[in-house]
């Protein structure tokens, strides 16, 4: 994969891969929180982005400003094990569908710079783009903190949020070790480097081209809503559940302690609404 010259602007990509209408609960539910990850996937302060969202030919999107394309596929529904019964399975089923959807992005808009998968219900802060923007040399970011966040009035700050959320991490394109021929991409590939946040940082770390921290929360993760792929709940009883209370009563209390009311500058910067 070609890099953009050291002399050219540096350019963010948002790749926003969506699940297949028929795999989720209420499609206008997905229609409206990807549209609000759209509005403030636009907001960013500076205009070295773009951003494509990958759905197939029979969903419904809402309309997208500039700044934006759609690339349209056929793939047909996952199916997904049972989560219970084999937790991995169920996972890399996850992984497998959502790698691909996230190739056809890096197909759309042959990245040159750096990359960002973002999940189709969170929210980004508008800082982004610029902070990239002069970054020539650097491998890319991890959220290390970022917010979690179900509609109340009421944040949770989350520590190594790039272990918890999968709209974490900005990555120099090269690094995701594509072959310029992007038909011939390996299935381990487009799983473990496209279609999952839990195992990049660590392999580019161990071949020597770690991530550095982004200096604020970069996401705000939206948990508790019908057609999410990690069977999230509300945020008291995600981030406080009863049981810790009992057998880690410590690691309750240093949680509770993470709770941040959602300000308006807050908002603004995530375009939360």
């Amino acid at each position: 994969m070609t890099l953009a010259p050291p002399d050219q602007p540096q350019i963010i990509d948002f790749i926003i891969p969506v699940r297949h209408p028929t795999t989720v609960v209420d499609w206008e539910v997905v229609k409206k929180n990807l549209s609000e990850t759209i509005k403030s996937i636009s907001a960013q302060t500076a205009p070295n982005w773009r951003a494509v969202i990958i759905a197939n030919d029979c969903a419904d999107l809402p309309e997208t400003p500039p700044g934006f394309t759609v690339r349209r596929v056929n793939f047909p529904p996952k199916f997904l094990p049972s989560r219970d019964v084999d937790p991995e399975a169920f996972f890399e089923a996850v992984r497998s569908d959502k790698g691909r959807r996230i190739l056809e992005g890096f197909k759309e808009l042959k990245p040159s710079s750096y990359v960002m998968i973002v999940d189709y219900d969170d929210f980004i802060s508008n800082r982004l783009a610029a902070h990239v923007a002069d970054k020539k040399a650097a491998n890319g970011w991890y959220f290390s903190t970022g917010y979690v966040y179900s509609g109340s009035r009421l944040t949770y700050i989350y520590h190594d949020f790039f272990e918890f959320c999968g709209t974490s991490l900005i990555i120099r394109a090269d690094l995701f070790g594509l072959p310029d021929d992007l038909s011939q991409v390996p299935e381990l590939i487009v799983r473990r480097n496209l279609g999952s946040h839990k195992f990049i940082t660590k392999d580019l770390e161990a071949r020597g081209q770690a991530l550095e921290s982004l200096p604020y929360p970069g996401a705000v993760y939206r948990v508790g809503h019908q057609g999410t792929t990690s069977g999230s709940r509300k945020l008291l009883s995600e981030m406080l559940p009863r049981w810790m209370l009992r057998h880690r009563p410590i690691e309750y209390v240093r949680r509770a302690t993470r709770f941040r009311w959602m300000t308006a500058s807050r908002r603004r910067e995530f375009s939360i609404p």
